[in-house]
Parts: structure tokens; C-alpha cells; sequence
């Protein structure tokens, strides 16, 4: 179920990246902000574990460094979650709030929550009109 829940998290994270930086590497980087997560949580449910959403992203914080150095990300993706890790990425942060409003979570690790409610609104609403 947890896994299932991050597939649609880093879909929507996808979709509002695209849209906030409309960018040809935006939609791939939304998708890979979730990475870690998803593994940590489809491996551990494959072990019958039970999960935690918000324990999966707070190992993803710690996983994707390591995916950044094994894996083959375009420069312009690594760059991009270089500086999600390091909180410096303004259109990471509006796209995750937008992830974490829309589907009623309380936070989202690594993204500024001081971004105003119309601006992830706007967001949102991205999210909702595209279908996959």
C-alpha cells in the first residue's frame, strides 16, 4: 500500500515540477525525488514488512545521495536534487507542498513549508487537469 501511495506521490510531484519549470528533465526529476522511497517501501513490503510513509521519506533523504553516485542522472537531474538535498531549490519545495496538500500529508521532508496557499493552489490544480 505504501508503495503504491509513493508511485502516485512521485507522479504528481512529476506533473507540478513539469509545470512549475517546464523544463525537458522536470518531469524525470519529480519522478526521482521519490526514488529511495519507493524502493525502501516496495522492499520492504516484498519481505511482508509493515512500512510508514513518512519513515520511507525520511530514508529516501538518505538514500538518494547514494543513487546520485551509482546512477546514471543526467547532470541537469543531479544538479536539481543536489540542491533539494541541500533545501535549496525553490520549485522543489512549491511542488512538494503542492504533493503534500493535495493528498492531505502533514509534511513532506526536505522542502520549505513557508510558500504562500495560492501559489501551491495553482499547483494543484496542474496536477488535477493532467491525466496520465
Amino acid at each position: 500500500m505504501v508503495s503504491t501511495k509513493l508511485l502516485t506521490l512521485a507522479t504528481e510531484a512529476a506533473i507540478a515540477l513539469n509545470h512549475i519549470e517546464q523544463k525537458p528533465e522536470s518531469f524525470l526529476t519529480g519522478l526521482a525525488l521519490f526514488g529511495g522511497a519507493m524502493i525502501a517501501a516496495a522492499y520492504a513490503e516484498n519481505l511482508e514488512l509493515d512500512v510508514d510513509l513518512y519513515d520511507c521519506l525520511a530514508l529516501n533523504d538518505e538514500l538518494l545521495p547514494l543513487f546520485l553516485t551509482n546512477w546514471s542522472f543526467s547532470g541537469n537531474i543531479s544538479n536539481i536534487i543536489e540542491c533539494h538535498l541541500a533545501s535549496n531549490n525553490a520549485n522543489i519545495s512549491l511542488a512538494l507542498n503542492a504533493v503534500a496538500v493535495n493528498n492531505d500529508m502533514n509534511y513532506i521532508t526536505g522542502c520549505d513549508t513557508n510558500i504562500s496557499l495560492s501559489a501551491i493552489q495553482e499547483v494543484i490544480a496542474q496536477i488535477s487537469v493532467f491525466q496520465l
